[in-house]
């Protein structure tokens, strides 16, 4: 299963839950290379910075080449001045793209070291107008400042619970699921802060609800060998209440309750071969039935 992080990650960066107005239109200026500076994106983790990283390069140059034109540094791992060097190489080969642009892409850059920064101000200078460095941190005071003075910051504070809100929503309702408008509040109010907290809380709660309803569902279906409910609806009552050695009586002829066990003074049934009564007790002065074959 895909976690909720990744499934419900920014495609764009319309997609981008930004802190505030100013910060969405200041990213959003890069769009088409309408502005190209390097950029350093700062604040609270779980943010969305990386994302809003990985997504810029393709809102500023719309063909451009992600192998070959971009390239992402991680720098807790990547740390020393021999990746400055390998940066400049990278930036000094042709790009793929329509306005000749590069990127690169440093990750948490407050950990490169202090010699690495130290030599980067140099390769920003010497390709500030074709390559664009976007730079993460949880950080900015770990910044060398000559890095922060050649760069333009954003700030990525802890989400406000109205932009949060919408997100919230727009999940329950791919889910299938819905809130009341306080529960989501509520729950924007609790989780918040962090969109990658939040989304993995919401992955939390749709999971187990849709487990609760699929036990439930499977406790109510009966299992094989277990006997359907009779109707309680017939369209004939009999009451047969026969000996051992008694069949049940059928009767076709008629469409009325038949009782098995007539009352004392009740009279036989008529035989279906005769419409006159025939009695099998003749009084003393009748004389029996002649036979048919008589």
């Amino acid at each position: 299963m895909v976690s909720f992080v990744t499934k419900y990650k920014p495609k764009c960066l319309a997609d981008v839950v930004y802190p505030d107005t100013d910060t969405e239109i200041g990213i959003k200026l890069y769009e088409n290379a309408v502005r190209f500076n390097h950029i350093i994106l700062h604040g609270t983790f779980g943010t969305g910075k990386t994302t809003v990283a990985s997504l810029l390069p393709k809102a500023v140059v719309d063909d451009v080449d992600e192998v070959n034109d971009v390239r992402f540094i991680n720098g807790s791992m990547v740390r020393g001045i021999n990746e400055v060097r390998a940066i400049e190489d990278f930036l000094n080969y042709v790009s793929w793209n329509k306005i000749g642009a590069k990127f690169v892409i440093i990750d948490e850059a407050e950990q490169l070291t202090a010699a690495a920064q130290f030599s980067l101000k140099g390769v920003l200078d010497e390709f500030i107008e074709s390559a664009m460095f976007i730079f993460t941190t949880n950080t900015i005071n770990k910044l060398d400042g000559g890095i922060q003075s050649r760069s333009e910051a954003f700030l990525f504070d802890p989400l406000p619970v109205q932009q949060l809100v919408p997100l919230v929503k727009r999940v329950l309702n791919a889910e299938g699921l819905s809130m009341s408008d306080q529960q989501i509040k509520h729950f924007a109010e609790t989780h918040g802060g962090s969109v990658r907290g939040l989304l993995m809380q919401l992955e939390s709660m749709v999971l187990k609800f849709k487990l609760r309803n699929r036990l439930r569902t499977t406790t109510q279906t009966p299992s094989p060998n277990q006997s359907p409910p009779t109707s309680a609806v017939t369209s004939n009552p009999v009451s047969c209440n026969t000996t051992p050695n008694q069949s049940p009586p059928t009767s076709a002829a008629t469409s009325n309750p038949v009782s098995c066990n007539p009352t004392p003074n009740q009279s036989p049934p008529t035989s279906a071969a005769t419409s006159n009564p025939v009695s099998c007790n003749p009084t003393p002065n009748q004389s029996p039935p002649s036979s048919q074959a008589a």
